[in-house]
């Protein structure tokens, strides 16, 4: 019998399992100003990009906060007043995603599929043209609720053709399967670092489309959940606009270096 990794295992679709390297970078305190600080969280919006083939297209802005944090802030920040959602419902995920957005007051439209079959280009194109007014989708990538794993292609490719702006809720799936944000046309993907990254829970990441992002100033009516304003003092300072979860972000930087090598 193998020697046991762990003493205790996760099987759960929340936290998982961390390893000791990962766990140890939490024990030492940095300051949230310190250029260490700031360094780490450059290194781990970089390698989102490196990830995403976001780079020149794409700004990664990370929000305190669980990935829902995230969903909520980009939400918030990137619908204009116009926005009509269209919300790809065929899990657990998908109603969350309906329940935020509907809690915080969004125009929404959704689409009732089955657990399976997975959605198709002709489910996402029916729904476009039955519904002209629609100015986005948002659909969840992988369902831990059901493990469900929806395709992104056909899904893009009907939303690419009726002109429809795509968001992707890639908490589960980022790092593990392929997302590329410039081929698949997409608006904004977010993610979290407790699933495929292998690392702790407390921060939320969103990688937007960078003129998105410029043409969303106060936009958000929430000052803590506000993606544009995190993004530019990030980009004007070097660092966060309100206190970081400095241990969260010190153990992702190192996860993702145990990511690059696997």
């Amino acid at each position: 019998m193998s020697e046991r990794r762990h003493d205790l295992y996760l099987l759960t679709p929340g936290p998982l399992t961390v390893s000791d390297e990962v766990k140890r970078e939490m024990l030492a305190d940095r300051s949230p100003n310190a250029a260490l600080h700031a360094g780490l969280t450059r290194k781990i919006l970089d390698y989102m990009l490196d990830l995403s083939n976001g780079h020149g297209t794409h700004a990664a802005v990370p929000i305190q906060g669980s990935a829902t944090y995230g969903i909520e802030a980009a939400l918030h920040t990137l619908l204009p007043k116009s926005a009509r959602l269209l919300i790809i419902k065929n899990g657990f995920y998908g109603l969350r995603l309906f329940e935020v957005a509907d809690g915080i007051g969004k125009d929404t439209v959704v689409l009732e599929l089955p657990m399976l079959p997975p959605p198709t280009y002709d489910d996402i194109a029916d729904a476009l043209k039955a519904d002209p007014s629609i100015t986005h989708a948002i659909v969840c990538y992988v369902d831990t609720g059901t493990g469900v794993l929806n395709p992104l292609e056909p899904i893009a490719a009907a939303c690419k053709a009726h002109g429809v702006k795509l968001m992707v809720d890639a908490v589960a799936a980022f790092g593990g399967f392929k997302l590329d944000v410039k081929a698949l046309d997409i608006e904004a993907v977010m993610i979290s670092p407790n699933k495929c990254l292998e690392s702790v829970p407390g921060v939320g990441i969103v990688i937007a489309r960078k003129s998105t992002l410029e043409a969303s100033a106060k936009r958000s009516p929430s000052v803590v959940l506000d993606l544009h304003a995190q993004w530019a003092f990030f980009e004007e300072k070097g660092w966060w606009r309100t206190t970081p979860p400095t241990h969260v972000i010190a153990a992702l930087a190192k996860a993702i270096d145990r990511h690059k090598a696997e």
